[in-house]
């Protein structure tokens, strides 16, 4: 079943046009990707998906036009890591997380005992499954950059959306975590949430997408499996590079090698 369906989207900002049209959709329990140099329009692309920025075409989750739902309708039903780490006031973690749980408001903020409890619950888990629960009571500006990271993707988790919005989430972090990252990515999936995440990292992508959107210049240049999507013509025309394919546990690998000649 398609949890979104995007048709004809493109983006004009200040006359440039940054996306041009494309259509996709997305499958429940899908992990997407959004790769491309920079510039090509991923994020761009993905904060149209989450209505922060003004779009042409039309976009449906769960078969109802993104731009009808209310605000509060679709803070629970998608939620969006932007790639920003900067910290603009000294919140606590667990603070920072519980925010995750303003869409449900309504109920937790009258004092009822189980929407409480469920989402005290929900922040706990969070915390627990990004490895910031020894972190809840530091203020964000006594962190590091990947610390920071961390705590703003459970922030994301806790909203328990259907669709998660993800923009560059291992940027900052080490290679332990980026690992720990795109595998909690694939659990929430698991789980029957979808996911668009955008990544530069191609093994990755490579090993731990569904399918693969490579945009180039606002344009969508392939779309389908990795294996098909990271080809070598691919990788010469969009990256202007050669890299080493391989396969590694009955999982595929790719190692961006040498800047390509023409």
């Amino acid at each position: 079943m398609n949890l979104l369906h995007v048709t004809d989207c493109s983006v004009q900002i200040g006359g440039k046009t940054l996306v041009q049209p494309l259509s996709f959709r997305l499958g429940s329990g899908e992990l997407l990707g959004l790769i491309g140099p920079n510039g090509a329009g991923k994020s761009t692309l993905i904060k149209a998906i989450a209505q922060l920025l003004p779009y042409q075409g039309a976009m449906a989750l769960r078969g109802a036009a993104i731009d009808t739902l209310t605000a509060p309708q679709r803070a629970r039903q998608l939620a969006y890591l932007s790639q920003e780490h900067s910290v603009q006031w000294p919140i606590t973690v667990q603070d920072l997380v519980r925010l995750g749980r303003h869409p449900y408001r309504g109920s937790w903020w009258r004092g009822a005992s189980q929407q409480n409890a469920a989402n005290e619950a929900a922040i706990a888990k969070a915390m627990r499954v990004t490895d910031v629960w020894a972190l809840r009571e530091r203020r964000l500006t006594e962190l590091s950059g990947g610390e920071r990271a961390r705590v703003r993707l459970a922030r994301m988790l806790a909203v328990n959306a259907p669709l998660l919005l993800a923009d560059e989430p291992v940027a900052a972090l080490d290679p332990r975590h980026q690992l720990e990252v795109m595998a909690l990515l694939r659990k929430q999936c698991q789980r029957g949430a979808s996911v668009i995440v955008v990544l530069h990292d191609l093994t990755l992508a490579s090993r731990f997408c569904d399918r693969l959107l490579l945009l180039h210049h606002g344009e969508l240049v392939a779309s389908g499996a990795p294996d098909a999507v990271l080809n070598a013509e691919n990788l010469r025309r969009v990256y202007g590079i050669e890299a080493v394919i391989g396969e590694h546990a009955q999982q595929r690998y790719l190692v961006p090698w040498r800047c390509a000649t023409d």
